[in-house]
C-alpha cells in the first residue's frame, strides 16, 4: 500500500490498528509516525521485529511504554528497554525480565 502525504495522524492512527494492514505496511507507517501511531504500532502483536527494535532505540516513553505493554515482545527488546533513561520504563522492563526468570 501506498501511502498519501496528505493522511492525517488520526488516518495513520487508524490505520494502525487496522487488523488488516501487512507486516510491510506497518514497517512503512512506522518510519514516518508520530509518537500515537507509534505506540499503536508497538503495543500490537503482530508489530515486526525490525520495528520493535527500531522503537527501543527510540527516546520516547510513550513508545517504550507501548512496547512494554506487547506480550509478544521479544527478551532482547526487553533486555534494551531495561537500560532505558527512563526511569518507569526501565523498572517496568527489568519487572518483566525478573518474571521470566522465575
Amino acid at each position: 500500500m501506498a501511502f498519501a502525504s496528505a493522511r492525517s495522524r488520526r488516518d495513520d492512527r487508524e490505520l494502525a490498528a487496522s487488523p488488516g494492514i501487512s507486516p510491510s505496511d506497518l514497517v512503512a507507517l512506522a518510519a514516518r509516525a508520530d509518537r500515537s501511531t507509534k505506540a499503536i504500532i508497538a503495543a500490537r502483536v503482530d508489530c515486526p521485529l525490525a520495528t520493535m527494535i527500531a522503537f527501543a532505540m527510540d527516546h520516547d516513553a510513550t513508545v517504550h511504554a507501548a512496547l512494554l505493554d506487547n506480550p509478544a515482545l521479544p527478551p532482547t527488546v526487553l533486555e534494551q528497554l531495561a537500560r532505558s533513561r527512563n526511569g518507569k520504563v526501565r523498572a517496568g522492563a527489568q519487572a518483566r525480565l525478573g518474571s521470566a526468570a522465575a
